[in-house]
């Protein structure tokens, strides 16, 4: 299993008639070359767990990603316009993509 610490995150929602909700996680690293990365994916925001400074969220693939709680939505500018090609290809696909903030998907992230 493949840890990711990113510097920042962004949770999207994928919506295609027919086929469950699909969460990804668009992990940015801000002070490493502005690299970025989209996570396998996730059913469900269930298995995420809350410790002190970060939350931790395993993806589907058993990929695991320590999501800095200061880092929802951080990103450059430039992180910013791969954030919007990758929702305007989704839709172009027949999704419904979204931005969901955390603490939209539940309430009461799992304590450690």
């Amino acid at each position: 299993m493949k840890k990711h610490h990113p510097d920042g995150w962004t949770i999207l929602q994928f919506d295609v008639p027919g086929e469950p909700i699909l969460l990804k996680i668009f992990a940015t690293w801000r002070w490493s070359n502005e690299k970025w990365r989209l996570s396998s994916d996730s059913y469900n925001s269930h298995n995420i767990r809350s410790y002190d400074s970060y939350f931790e969220w395993e993806q589907e693939s058993g990929s695991i990603y320590h999501l800095p709680k200061d880092g929802e939505n951080g990103y450059t500018m430039w992180q910013s316009m791969k954030l919007d090609i990758i929702i305007d290809a989704s839709k172009k696909c027949g999704a419904s993509v979204s931005v969901v903030k955390l603490n939209e998907l539940f309430t009461g992230v799992g304590e450690q």
